[in-house]
């Protein structure tokens, strides 16, 4: 599904900004967005443009222009803005899905001319391309929180779960399906048989994932993919100055029954995993504090818990990108990621 980088959304509250005259804070679904005080009150329906959103050359965007139309996280007078908000006035007279009305959800992506932001792509050392991603694994990735608030919020979290740390790397698959190993990217499967293989392609046999695989190492899933970061030298400038290429495994999906396999600790998988001595990304113990977060500071308090250093790796003072959380049920599988503002305003 694509991204909604713009919607019609509503301006929940409005809250002050401390020794600021001209701002406040606007709250959209659940992020804080920084406005021009008096522009909205709250219960106005406004456009909303995400965070990596790039807004078309435009009258009401003429003001972005030299920062490339580009909509970044940002802190002013301390107070940390994720997206821009915009009056409906940017938008046809007559639209919406009923003629003449727009309602609170609805995508103006396209409508606006508004696409995502796509950084210098993450680079595998080395790859030489097979093909296409198999279409029997899922791509990696995770909403983020303040996307859906409510729909997190009202999860049963007495529940299995687990809170990861997560890592600025790049992707790597791994699967064993029908007989076969193979190693993927992001977007694209990679040759194993190249005559000098990828580093990624190196670091998964280095580890003894391949072999671990074809060898029956998971009896009980004998179809089945491990999803994981690559980090190290030549990845995203190493920010945790690793002295070599590490895999960090995040997530399996059993490919048999398509879905989502539980990594939580004393699990089969990861139980299975710590005996073949294989990394797995760091988990966040954040204990009962899911079980005590109040609606009002759902969000805000998932922020705080997400902030900190990474404990991976040689930089002691690196900001960790954010957190992982899933609800670990195969049935009823939930996970949302919750970035770190200090990391964003650093490396963004």
């Amino acid at each position: 599904m694509e991204r909604k980088l713009a919607t019609v959304d509503k301006i929940l509250a409005l809250s002050p900004i401390p020794d600021a005259d001209a701002i406040e804070v606007a709250k959209v679904r659940g992020w804080d967005v920084v406005v021009k005080k008096g522009e909205f009150e709250v219960g106005d329906l406004c456009v909303y443009c995400e965070i990596d959103s790039v807004l078309p050359p435009a009258p009401w965007s003429e003001f972005l222009a030299s920062r490339n139309y580009r909509i970044r996280t940002v802190k002013l007078r301390k107070q940390v803005s994720q997206g821009i908000v915009f009056s409906l006035s940017i938008l046809p007279e007559e639209g919406g899905e009923t003629p003449g009305f727009w309602a609170v959800g609805e995508d103006v992506t396209d409508l606006l001319g508004v696409s995502l932001y796509v950084p210098p792509a993450a680079k595998v050392p080395g790859a030489e391309v097979r093909g296409s991603f198999p279409g029997f694994i899922p791509k990696t990735d995770e909403e983020r929180v303040q996307n859906i608030p409510w729909r997190a919020f009202n999860r049963n979290w007495s529940m299995p779960w687990t809170a990861t740390e997560k890592l600025d790397g790049t992707s790597v698959t791994v699967y064993r399906n029908q007989g076969n190993v193979g190693v993927c990217s992001r977007n694209l499967e990679l040759k194993l048989d190249a005559e000098v293989p990828g580093q990624a392609v190196r670091v998964v046999r280095d580890c003894g994932v391949l072999d671990w695989l074809m060898d029956g190492g998971l009896s009980m899933y004998p179809n089945i993919a491990l999803q994981g970061e690559l980090c190290g030298p030549g990845v995203q400038g190493n920010k945790y100055r690793l002295e070599s290429l590490r895999w960090f495994i995040f997530g399996a999906f059993d490919i048999d029954r398509q879905c989502r396999i539980p990594l939580f600790e004393g699990s089969e998988l990861d139980t299975a995993l710590c005996a073949a001595e294989l990394d797995r990304v760091p988990r966040v113990f954040i204990g009962e504090q899911m079980n005590n977060l109040t609606e009002d500071r759902f969000v805000a308090s998932l922020v705080e818990l997400a902030s900190g250093v990474s404990i991976v790796g040689n930089n002691s003072k690196l900001p960790r990108e954010g957190l992982v959380i899933r609800h670990e049920d195969p049935d009823t599988w939930f996970s949302f990621k919750v970035l770190n503002p200090d990391f964003l305003l650093k490396y963004e």
